[in-house]
């Protein structure tokens, strides 16, 4: 993770540099929704480890090239982390963006536009022992099970995963060169496949999914 940040601050200072290769600077916050863990009763293993997590913050900043007046090309990074029971989620995402204002945002005061992304994230998974209990829905009818109780593993696992985004937004001109915005944002990263999935995970039929909701500053 302190390689990304520090490879990010390279190039951030580098293009601060060279003022004519870089045409706006910006800084945001936001929140990440999760889906659900998919509990299953049948085995008493969640379907989804990546779900169930609470919303996270997110705290980011990046800059862009306008390409044309109206297609902006940069890149963004991000920090979330979140919690749930026992698990800890932590992520660094390093975003390459594709941005398509359908209103020109040098022209008019409200610019909609929408964004295309890819991504590399540095994930940490972190697990504390604990106990799980539930109620299997596979039993004979003749035998009588209250609850089955198992105990969890305590594991860290650290790996780099690959994904995309996409979504909507909106630039609001505020004073001279400086817009606001919020935006909207899927995001869909092949988590399953990674080193995140393990022998404590085999279970895990899900990617890494979550929906975004960002607000901030942009100066041009």
């Amino acid at each position: 993770m302190k390689k990304i940040i520090i490879l990010f601050s390279l190039i951030l200072f580098n293009f601060s540099l060279r003022a004519q290769l870089i045409d706006m600077i910006q800084g945001h916050i936001g929140t990440a929704v999760f889906p659900s863990d998919n509990f299953n009763n049948g085995t008493g293993y969640t379907e989804n480890m990546f779900g169930g997590f609470a919303p996270a913050q997110i705290l980011g900043l990046g800059f862009s090239k306008f390409i044309t007046d109206k297609v902006i090309a940069g890149s963004t990074l991000e920090f979330m982390n979140t919690t749930k029971e026992s698990n800890a989620l932590k992520i660094s995402k390093l975003s390459i963006n594709l941005k398509y204002n359908i209103i020109s945002p040098d022209i008019y005061r409200f610019s909609p536009y929408i964004f295309a992304s890819g991504n590399v994230l540095y994930t940490n998974f972190t697990q504390a022992s604990h106990s799980v209990s539930y109620t299997p829905d596979f039993l004979p009818q003749n035998i009588q099970v209250t609850s089955v109780t198992r105990r969890e593993p305590e594991f860290r696992f650290n790996a780099l995963v690959f994904g995309v985004s996409g979504g909507a937004g909106l630039d609001i001109n505020v004073y001279y060169n400086y817009n606001i915005f919020a935006e909207a944002g899927y995001n869909y990263n092949f988590a399953k496949n990674s080193a995140l999935q393990n022998e404590y995970t085999t279970y895990n039929k899900s990617n890494l999914i979550y929906y975004s909701l960002t607000a901030g500053l942009r100066v041009y």
